[in-house]
């Protein structure tokens, strides 16, 4: 399985695993069966409506759209990846734009159906990020987020017992969850990939926060961010 590395606008740098082209090709075939049943439930709810409308017509327009929104407005996923856990992700680390989700959507009419899926399949298995023609020219990538070592405050919250927790850094509420979940995610990778580019993060990481909010890590590194990740949960819980 191939990795990526992806440049988050923290400047830390994170290393995802790219989703395989089985779990991309399940994922657009879940998007096909979904789409099938909703030709089929508006075909008859037009016919029950007495409305004629010629059959080419639903076949163009259903499919037309249905990737493109959805990744638009769910984060990257379309009910596919969602079962799939896979999601598009820029990789500059950038939020992904509405020009970026448009160019996966053009391009996916080369990538999949005029080539009916080889071109897709040859560039993701070929390509060192995974990547179709869409993605290379939106500059996205597909990754697969149920490896990612993304956790919920909730699910943190249940690791250790924090009544009698004392924070040492109230600070800490200044940064976003959104933020800490990402300090959570590289302290986790880095547990697991102790590599030289995950000791890099860590560095990059601790850096922004002393320079954001004022102060200054003591001892382990780990162990301070550790510290920060109970502080914020038991001054914001």
């Amino acid at each position: 399985m191939k990795n990526i590395e992806i440049n988050t606008t923290q400047n830390v740098v994170i290393e995802y695993k790219a989703a395989t082209l089985v779990d991309r090709g399940l994922a657009f075939i879940l998007d096909q069966l979904i789409l099938l049943a909703i030709f089929i439930v508006l075909y008859f709810a037009f016919s029950w409506l007495f409305i004629t409308v010629p059959l080419s017509e639903y076949l163009l327009f259903i499919p037309c759209f249905y990737s493109l929104i959805w990744e638009m407005f769910n984060n990257g996923q379309s009910p596919g990846k969602m079962a799939m856990g896979i999601r598009v992700l820029k990789i500059n680390g950038e939020e992904i734009g509405f020009y970026d989700y448009l160019m996966r959507w053009v391009f996916r009419l080369v990538d999949v159906y005029l080539s009916l899926g080889t071109l897709a399949a040859l560039t993701i298995a070929s390509s060192p990020r995974s990547q179709r023609i869409g993605d290379f020219l939106a500059d996205t990538a597909v990754i697969k987020i149920n490896d990612s070592g993304r956790l919920s405050f909730d699910r943190i919250m249940q690791l250790s017992n924090l009544e009698n927790h004392v924070p040492t850094y109230p600070e800490i509420t200044r940064l976003s969850e959104e933020e800490m979940l990402l300090v959570k995610e590289i302290t986790i990778r880095y547990y697991k990939y102790p590599t030289e580019g995950h000791q890099k993060a860590i560095a990059q990481l601790i850096k922004k926060i002393e320079d954001e909010l004022g102060i200054r890590a003591t001892g382990d590194r780990i162990e301070f961010l550790n510290t920060l990740i109970k502080d914020y949960v038991a001054l914001t819980r």
